[in-house]
């Protein structure tokens, strides 16, 4: 690989030792057991070395000479496929900062099989570290991973505790504040009773009240019933006096007529009368006296 490939490659390596892996690990997985499957196929405590693993040795290979002479890109021809070292290096990092663990196996698994293949997974072949110093390493990674665990759990055990000390705060508040709603619901209850009695009372009043308005209606309506006979008696009587009246004022008509007829009769008679000595003077005293009714 060239110079450019290799210094993008150094760049990646040096952005992974500045994380803090363990306390990344810790954050994602605070109460799983360091031997329980949790990351892909990996242990918290297997990953955790895995990755340090890789990251060391390619500090290691890139001091020296030889990887200059190690591919940028690969094709395993296996379930791993293919890809370029620092595509993988940079998607892997850039999971392990965003706590998307599951994401990245398949970048690390590749990264191995890089080693693996070109040579230098096997420190103890290349001489990196004794054996006795590997495993130190290994049981400082699991300390150290175990100890950003408790601190995880101690963390979040006091937010519970905080937490509960709120809640019970708010616990004494609310009991308070009900304590206070129960002795105004209490007087409320008393001044309810007092109420009841006098809605009771009205309520008898009213019934009372009640049963004689009933009883001015009952009243009522009989009345009712009389005025109705009395009004269409009083209307039949009406009637047989204004059929009275009108009888009464044709037989005035009729009788005018008569009395008209007179009238001319013995006007007529006093032209002639004068001229027939004593007896038209009765037959015009006569005229005059029926005169005196027109």
């Amino acid at each position: 690989m060239n110079q450019n490939q290799i210094s993008q490659i150094q760049l990646q390596i040096d952005r992974y030792f500045q994380l803090d892996v363990s306390g990344l690990i810790s954050k994602s997985y605070p109460d799983v057991d360091q031997n329980s499957t949790a990351i892909g196929e990996y242990t918290t405590k297997e990953f955790l070395s895995l990755s340090n693993k890789i990251f060391n040795q390619f500090r290691e290979e890139l001091k020296g000479i030889y990887f200059k002479s190690l591919p940028h890109q690969y094709q395993f021809h296996n379930e791993y496929g293919g890809g370029d070292l620092n595509s993988d290096l940079t998607n892997f990092i850039s999971f392990l900062e965003s706590n998307r663990f599951p994401n990245l196996i398949v970048h690390m698994n590749r990264l191995i099989q890089y080693q693996a293949v070109n040579g230098f997974w096997e420190k103890t072949k290349r001489k990196y570290f004794r054996h006795s110093e590997e495993n130190i390493n290994i049981e400082k990674e699991r300390v150290e991973l175990v100890s950003k665990q408790l601190n995880e759990s101690t963390d979040a055990l006091k937010s519970l505790l905080k937490a509960i000390e709120e809640e019970k705060e708010s616990l004494a508040q609310f009991t308070l504040v009900k304590r206070k709603e129960l002795g105004e619901i209490e007087s409320l209850l008393s001044s309810s009773r007092s109420h009841n009695s006098e809605i009771t009372e009205l309520h008898s009043s009213a019934t009372s009240i009640f049963e004689k308005i009933t009883a001015l209606l009952d009243n009522s309506d009989i009345k009712r019933n009389e005025s109705d006979v009395l009004y269409r008696e009083s209307k039949d009587f009406l009637k047989e006096i204004e059929e009275s009246l009108g009888a009464q004022k044709d037989a005035i008509v009729k009788q005018n007529k008569i009395f008209s007829e007179l009238k001319l009769s013995f006007d007529h008679i006093e032209s002639w009368g004068e001229e027939d000595g004593g007896e038209c003077s009765k037959i015009k005293a006569i005229g005059k006296e029926a005169g005196q009714f027109l």
